[in-house]
């Protein structure tokens, strides 16, 4: 868990955005030079994780991450030119779960002008853990 755990993402699964991708394309006019985002999920990763033990009937231990070390680090990393795995995917990943984050917009957003409708989060989990 990185983190606190409770800082909430949105998230999108594939299959929304082939969707989205669809329905811009269909209607492209109230589109045109805007950024689209879309999500399935606005939720933090504690409740992705009482997701799964909900759905799997067992609990997970986790292990926590300090989001700003991270950052620091993999930023000191980069800025050494050590362009490792590592380094990349650590910075990406404190930018997701960061205080600055921008995979963190809220609820509104044009899901729904795209086609998109609500899914729930245990229904796409047991997808992937069946």
């Amino acid at each position: 868990i990185y983190g606190d755990g409770t800082r909430k993402i949105n998230t999108t699964t594939l299959d929304s955005i082939a969707q989205s991708v669809v329905g811009v394309l269909s209607n492209p006019a109230p589109f045109k030079n805007k950024y689209v985002r879309v999500h399935d999920f606005y939720v933090s990763q504690n409740e992705i994780k009482a997701a799964l033990e909900s759905v799997t009937g067992s609990p997970f231990e986790v292990e926590t991450v300090d989001v700003d070390a991270l950052e620091e680090n993999t930023s000191a990393g980069l800025a050494r030119g050590e362009y490792t795995h590592e380094n990349i995917y650590g910075l990406i990943t404190a930018y997701i779960f960061g205080k600055t984050s921008s995979a963190s917009w809220g609820e509104e957003d044009e899901s729904g002008a795209v086609g998109l409708t609500k899914k729930d989060l245990q229904t796409e989990i047991r997808k992937v853990v069946d």
